[in-house]
């Protein structure tokens, strides 16, 4: 409940779910205007990543923009907006140190709703200037294992 209202106080609400529907819709500002996103958590946000979808016509739904298709059989779309490894454990730290779900919960909320304005912002870019292809500079991780071990690579850096 704590993640909900955080993330409700980010958003233009227009549908804010309830404890048996952990789906909340609202829209999030970006670089070309604002886009209506739905939400889905799961039990424990601060265990795995909220699941975001936008069905904006000028999303580029593929894998190489980010976003997430299961296949036929499973309708599930998402956007890969943060690893679940760096969201878990930068958590599970947090979590260990004793600091309050509260503040957890807040900045779970701010760190999705600012990722998402930028992978949004960056899809809009893409379809008004005519982009096919996500441009390298634009930084990111790499898809599937690959990006796993970017991460890891990364984390064992600034240690």
């Amino acid at each position: 409940m704590l993640f909900r209202r955080a993330v409700e106080d980010r958003l233009l609400i227009r549908d804010g779910g309830s404890r048996r529907n952990p789906r909340i819709i609202g829209s999030i500002d970006h670089a070309g205007g604002r886009a209506e996103v739905m939400i889905t958590q799961h039990s424990n946000p601060l265990v795995s990543s909220p699941w975001v979808n936008c069905r904006a016509p000028w999303i580029r739904r593929s894998v190489d923009w980010h976003y997430m298709n299961f296949g036929r059989k499973d309708p599930r779309t998402q956007f890969c907006w943060v690893l679940d490894l760096e969201w878990r454990e930068h958590f599970r730290k947090r979590i260990d140190a004793g600091e309050p779900a509260a503040i957890l919960c807040e900045d779970a909320a701010h760190w999705m709703v600012e990722a998402m304005r930028l992978v949004l912002s960056r899809h809009w870019h893409g379809w008004e200037l005519g982009i096919e292809e996500w441009p390298p500079e634009w930084e990111d991780y790499s898809h599937g294992d690959a990006g796993v071990n970017e991460y890891l690579e990364r984390r064992c850096r600034a240690a």
